[in-house]
């Protein structure tokens, strides 16, 4: 009698876990100057595989559309990559990502997306959510990316423009600065007129989280540092404020094998954690 009666109660507590279980699929976006194997080459992707992540393959523009490349993988944690044209201008790169997102939705029905940007992708990454706010993405998290614009993006952008140089680039073996010239432009200091004073006082949508993963920088890279911390804090972003949140983490601006751990205990801490307690 007493079996029958909190049999009821328990299997309305399973399905009350079950039906707060969180799915998601964590999507990589590359910076410049790369590709969707530099998280493999940087070593990032074992760890993330280490902490119950599962490699879910790699998402590409090709002239017939979207294309998956490698495994596919089910469950409530699949990492994936895309590969995008990495010297294109932000919005050129923002476009072509799209499909790829429907591809991916289409692929894990049902799932939230949580977008991880490095360096220049992370800027993709956030002109994609704020353009189509109507995204499934959960959370847009950015590592050492230059949400207010990097001084070496303005002397590239100088250079670029500069005839002599941008002559002599291409015999010098350094034809991505002309190659990059647009996106150097959209990547300059934030001020009035530019690009990325455009996009940071456009609306952020309330229904994703917006984390930025600051690096503190380090002895290999001391002197050089191709994005200052305040421009990769996404608290000063004008549109976001308080509403953003910010890590200081270690390392310089490259990835590294520990970003891959760095990266799932954000999602972990920041993202599942908030996720399960608003049941949102």
């Amino acid at each position: 009698m007493i079996r029958r009666a909190i049999l009821p109660f328990i299997l309305l507590l399973l399905l009350g876990l079950s039906a707060g279980a969180s799915a998601e699929v964590l999507v990589l976006i590359h910076g410049w100057r790369s590709d969707a194997g530099t998280w493999a080459r940087h070593g990032v992707l074992a760890g993330l595989v280490q902490r119950g992540w599962k490699d879910g393959g790699i998402y590409a523009v090709t002239p017939t559309g979207p294309h998956h490349i490698g495994p596919k993988a089910d469950g409530d944690r699949v990492f994936v990559r895309v590969d995008l044209p990495s010297e294109a201008p932000i919005p050129v790169q923002s476009g072509l990502l799209l499909p790829l997102l429907d591809r991916i939705e289409k692929d894990h029905p049902g799932q939230k997306l949580i977008l991880v940007g490095h360096s220049a992708g992370g800027v993709v990454a956030r002109h994609a959510v704020v353009t189509h706010p109507e995204l499934p993405v959960r959370a847009v998290i950015t590592l050492a990316s230059p949400h207010l614009g990097s001084d070496k993006a303005d002397l590239a952008a100088l250079a670029s423009r500069t005839p002599p140089i941008e002559a002599m680039a291409p015999m010098m073996g350094a034809d991505t600065i002309n190659r990059s010239s647009n996106l150097y432009h959209d990547l300059q200091r934030e001020r009035p007129g530019s690009f990325l004073f455009w996009l940071n006082r456009q609306p952020h949508p309330q229904s994703a989280q917006w984390i930025s993963l600051v690096r503190r920088g380090g002895s290999l890279m001391r002197d050089f540092k191709p994005v200052p911390r305040y421009s990769q804090d996404l608290r000063n972003v004008v549109a976001l404020g308080a509403r953003a949140q910010s890590w200081m983490v270690p390392g310089d601006h490259e990835l590294a094998p520990p970003d891959g751990f760095l990266i799932a205990d954000v999602v972990e801490k920041a993202v599942l954690e908030k996720t399960q307690a608003t049941g949102k």
